[in-house]
């Protein structure tokens, strides 16, 4: 079952008569490249959103709350409505659809997912991409290698005073051997070593952010490889002192910009 109105606002009656038979929301999802919550999908890249069909975000694109209850089956809480619009060339009413419910125990945290994708939606009128790292990688101090959703990998490398950066395409090929990789690792869990140079791992996925800290080890050689990998393509030899056999290539492109 689903709401969308196409002439004026979603009502408390028809939010009633739907979130019997919807399980209350419980975080912003992050997928390969949206930011979803209920049955609202915003894209991290352009100005597309799903819903109960695919439109385009305007410039009156919002999220509103809406309390209900109760509802027959004793149901009582905050509706979450995403407005597509105010009005169009086409009508002169609002269009909305129904995104969701919480608990009312719980506004604090849809308060802080609305935030969230108002950010991304006004980011999005203003052509820019999610700026939020898909995965970021930390050997020692002095190597950091960011992933981002768009297609763009980043690498950064400090070492006594002095940064230097590279930036190149990612291939599509790198998203399935990371996928992979950490599915190997069994990602989160910790290294199962305690010799060996330090790394970080952070991956922001289902909108929440996992990582893990610790020594390289047998269990993390997939996710090891691949950065290792990365970094060699994008600076040759300058940061890890060799250049890596390339047995897959993740990325074009790559240039020297300023860290």
């Amino acid at each position: 079952m689903t709401i969308t109105v196409m002439n004026g606002a979603v009502s408390a009656d028809q939010i009633c008569r739907l979130v019997d038979f919807e399980l209350p929301l419980t975080h912003v999802k992050e997928t390969t490249g949206e930011w979803q919550l209920g049955r609202i999908s915003v894209s991290r890249l352009n100005t597309s959103f799903r819903c109960d069909e695919t439109g385009r975000l305007t410039e009156t694109s919002c999220l509103r709350k809406q309390a209900f209850g109760p509802t027959e089956g004793g149901r009582r809480g905050i509706a979450v409505i995403f407005r597509e619009f105010d009005r169009s060339p086409q009508q002169t009413t609002p269009r909305e659809h129904f995104a969701g419910w919480v608990p009312a125990e719980r506004e604090r945290s849809l308060d802080r997912w609305i935030e969230f994708l108002h950010g991304e939606i006004a980011d999005r009128r203003r052509g820019i991409a999610s700026r939020q790292a898909y995965a970021t990688y930390k050997l020692g101090e002095a190597v950091t290698v960011e992933l981002y959703l768009q297609g763009r990998v980043r690498l950064v490398h400090a070492r006594r005073g002095v940064r230097r950066g590279w930036s190149a395409r990612a291939l599509p090929e790198l998203w399935p051997a990371l996928t992979a990789a950490l599915a190997a690792a069994a990602f989160p869990a910790p290294p199962d070593a305690e010799d060996g140079e330090e790394f970080e791992l952070s991956v922001n996925r289902d909108g929440r952010t996992s990582s893990v800290r610790g020594a390289a080890s047998a269990s993390y050689r997939d996710v090891s490889r691949l950065f290792a990998d990365l970094i060699g393509q994008l600076s040759r030899d300058e940061v890890l002192g060799f250049e890596p056999e390339i047995r897959t290539r993740f990325v074009v492109d790559p240039i020297a910009d300023e860290a």
